[in-house]
């Protein structure tokens, strides 16, 4: 589509452009050329002036400018006295501002060539006109306007220098008695000079971002100098892999910086084909920190994926061999001349928005991270999910040159989202990034820091705390010779903060150790002293945490050293009660606790169990393991709510009546009829209403026993009995017992027909001819060949309707 369109030119052309020098109008019509085009020309004359007036005139000491010994007037060795001049009483006050002025106007001639590219002529063009055909390519700067980048560093650098210099030569000498005339307004028009070169600098650098996003660059690394255009020579030195592997290390990054895949899946194929099926590890190897401070780019296309979020893109590149845990530099640092230019020109000129990934690349400053980094510090949830699912490693570190910059993707994630799902993966929201430096915060301070109030919040259901000791961090770790080397040291292992204050949190390092299960230190902790009954500012204790975090190891461990198993938290709630919120927990931390003397059916003050706050957490996975633990399904609360009563999800409600062996329904049939029962099931389980039929044919049960146990369980459990009343229903003993039973139990009785059988005297005793949902509209054809399974045929779409009419019957 693109492309059709660019084919065509659209309609209007502007006028030509002069070929040699653009007049008055093009300046008048700038923002910054006219502007820059003057000042430099001011600059340029009075620079001329002020050279002129050095070497032309007469010594300083006879009434004119010039200093004979330039190199004295600039020494740092120049005393407090200088001989006089005879016949002159001039004693050299007025040499040193002098000079350092002629330096001034010397420097200044650069200022006016960094001019010439506002100046109209196009030899000084500062960037490179499109032809029609070229407008895919990078907008480039002419190597003259690079030159004037470099000139306006050197420009800033020169003004620099000569100002350091001269505040300290300043006071060497007498400089300060300096009274004549002629050079006291040398000096002045030298200052006046010397401010007016910054205003040319700095209409400079807006000349310079003007153009430049008037062309649509609106980062650095958009825009070219042309100079690897320039050194293409060189490739005739490299080897035909060499140049394979360089252009598919480019293409690869652009298309996926694109989003493009069609163009990416041909070009992975390229790859496969030319060199192989493990060409990723060969191109995409780690990067590396040289010396522990530099670094570079290997334009790894899973970073790029993973900072976009283009999840079909990082399947592409995982089935094509790359590596989820590989690390890269994503903030490439450019050696160009207009990233120089501007690393000076900051100083004095604001800048415009600048992208944070530009502000912070340095030579000087490297980081490598992972996808997981780049997926994370971006927001992209489903890239992180991804991600986590093909066994990223959540508590990998991003290697850096600066220790403050090497940390976990936890503390990039900004969205509470992403920080549940790092914790899901196992995060470990307890390491201190940069502990004993500028950095020792957790991932809490951080949040706290940066107002991310719901991040923090989340964290701290998860345990999350502020730095405390070196025995917490330990602890936290697993860090076992270091928890040893400390207690033996005598460390508090009861300690709640450094140094005797109390955290705000009020945590012992047996907490921290047991909410990471650090089974190790938990241990440790245990044998040294550690109270494992330790409430914390919530009332918590290290057992209420490793049993909420699914701990079972720590859970274990905590009980065996006195941990009690019916400790009260702040909300009432004891540990078994805490898990009961979380996600997937296992029947055997359950099992643990009641063993222990947790009772599972112990309730809060509004009468709500474990089961009742599984459900309302619809934790499916944990309400399913209570039950299995021996959780009571029936038991309600101060409202009269059942466990099953607290969820709004039909679902979950219909999981937990199935595990539970409650059911919604029972249906009453002839075996005969087993088909239709089964379809009746069927469908009333696809609406998650919980169904109970008994499978075992009648006729082979001896004396009633079987049925007593299994048919009366059925009825009694069940909400609603659904009769399939069909020819053959009222001639079966069995069938009357069932209903029978449920008109006892007080059971509702719904009636389904399908063969118009007549209602007999006996059977309206259960059932009411008004209630019946026929279903023989439904029915096409019957077949009675086999008396012991007669099967039906269906009308799917009359056999729906009628469905729904049933389901409005039960309801």
């Amino acid at each position: 589509m693109e492309e059709d369109v660019r084919a065509t030119l659209p309609r209007g052309v502007p006028k030509p452009l002069p070929k040699t020098f653009l007049g008055p109008g093009y300046g008048r019509n700038s923002y910054f050329a006219w502007r820059l085009r003057v000042s430099s020309l001011f600059v340029a004359v009075m620079s001329i002036c002020g050279i002129v007036a050095f070497w032309a005139t007469k010594d300083i000491a006879y009434g004119g400018i010039n200093v004979n010994d330039v190199g004295y007037a600039l020494s740092f060795g120049r005393t407090n006295t200088t001989e006089c001049i005879e016949n002159t009483g001039y004693c050299g006050d007025c040499d040193t501002i002098v000079v350092y002025s002629m330096l001034v106007f010397h420097v200044s001639p650069l200022v006016w060539v960094i001019g010439l590219p506002a100046s109209g002529l196009r030899v000084f063009d500062p960037f490179r006109r499109r032809r029609r055909g070229d407008e895919r390519q990078k907008p480039q700067r002419s190597v003259f306007f690079q030159i004037c980048e470099l000139l306006s560093v050197v420009v800033l650098a020169s003004i620099m220098i000569v100002i350091l210099y001269f505040l300290y030569a300043l006071f060497q000498g007498n400089n300060f008695y300096c009274s004549e005339a002629g050079p006291l307004a040398y000096v002045l028009f030298a200052v006046f000079n010397f401010l007016i070169n910054f205003v040319v600098l700095t209409y400079f650098a807006r000349f310079r971002e003007h153009l430049k996003m008037q062309l649509g660059v609106f980062r650095e690394a958009d825009q070219t100098g042309g100079i690897r255009s320039r050194l293409k020579r060189q490739r005739k030195y490299q080897s035909e892999r060499s140049r394979v592997i360089s252009d598919l290390r480019k293409d690869l990054f652009k298309e996926m910086s694109l989003g493009n895949i069609s163009k990416i899946e041909s070009l992975l194929r390229y790859a496969k084909e030319h060199l192989g099926k493990d060409f990723a590890k060969e191109m995409y190897s780690d990067a590396k920190l040289v010396f522990k401070l530099f670094g570079s780019s290997k334009k790894n296309p899973l970073h790029v994926a993973a900072y976009m979020g283009n999840v079909e893109a990082l399947q592409l590149l995982l089935d094509a061999g790359f590596s989820v845990d590989s690390y890269d530099k994503v903030s490439r640092v450019r050696f160009t001349t207009g990233d120089l230019f501007w690393t000076f020109a900051r100083v004095f000129v604001n800048t415009p928005v600048t992208s944070e990934d530009e502000m912070e690349a340095s030579i000087f400053r490297t980081t490598l991270v992972t996808p997981l980094h780049c997926a994370v510090c971006t927001g992209q949830i489903s890239a992180v999910q991804w991600l986590l699912e093909h066994d990223a490693d959540v508590n990998n570190k991003s290697k850096a040159s600066y220790w403050s910059d090497r940390m976990s993707p936890l503390f990039m994630a900004e969205n509470p989202d992403i920080v549940r799902l790092l914790l899901e993966a196992g995060a470990n929201h307890l390491e201190i990034a940069d502990p004993g430096y500028m950095n020792t915060l957790t991932v809490l301070q951080q949040a706290y820091l940066q107002d991310n109030f719901p991040v923090a919040h989340e964290l701290e259901k998860w345990g999350a705390d502020v730095a405390l000791t070196p025995l917490h961090e330990a602890a936290a770790k697993g860090d076992l010779s270091t928890v040893k080397k400390l207690l033996k040291a005598g460390a508090d292992p009861n300690c709640v903060g450094e140094y005797g204050y109390t955290g705000m949190h009020r945590r012992t390092p047996l907490h921290w150790a047991a909410i990471v299960g650090a089974e190790g230190a938990v241990k440790m902790l245990l044998d040294a002293g550690s109270d494992p009954n330790f409430q914390d500012v919530f009332g918590r204790s290290p057992l209420h945490w490793a049993s909420c975090l699914k701990k079972p190891g720590a859970v274990s461990l905590l009980l065996g050293k006195g941990g009690e198993a019916n400790l009260r938290d702040y909300r009432d709630q004891t540990p078994l009660m805490c898990a009961a919120s979380s996600k997937n927990v296992s029947v055997d931390l359950f099992e643990s606790l009641i063993q222990y003397g947790a009772d599972i059916d112990d309730h809060l003050p509004n009468g709500d169990t474990a089961l009742h706050i599984a459900m309302k957490s619809e934790q499916k996975g944990t309400a399913l393991a209570l039950l299995d633990a021996g959780a009571d399904v029936m038991e309600t609360n101060q409202d009269g709510y059942r466990p099953v009563d607290c969820t709004t999800s039909t679902q979950l409600q219909f999981e937990i009546k199935q595990a539970a062996g409650d059911r919604d329904v029972m249906i009453s049939y002839t075996h005969s009829h087993s088909e239709f029962a089964l379809k009746i099931r069927d469908g009333l389980e696809s609406a998650n209403i919980t169904t109970w039929l008994d499978l075992m044919d009648p006729s082979g049960i001896g004396g009633g026993s079987v049925w007593r146990e299994e048919i009366a369980r059925g009825i009694k459990n069940a909400d609603v009995i659904i009769c399939l009343y069909t020819e053959d229903y009222p001639a079966s003993e069995w069938c009357l017992k069932e209903l029978a039973l449920a008109k006892q139990l007080g059971k509702p009785i719904i009636a389904v027909s399908t063969e118009s059988t007549p209602v007999t005297d006996e059977m309206q005793v259960y059932i009411f001819t008004r209630q019946m949902v026929p279903f023989e509209s439904a029915i096409k054809t019957v077949n009675k060949v086999n008396k012991r399974k007669i099967t039906y045929e269906y009308d799917e779409r009359r056999f729906t309707s009628q469905f729904r009419l049933l389901l409005d019957a039960r309801m």
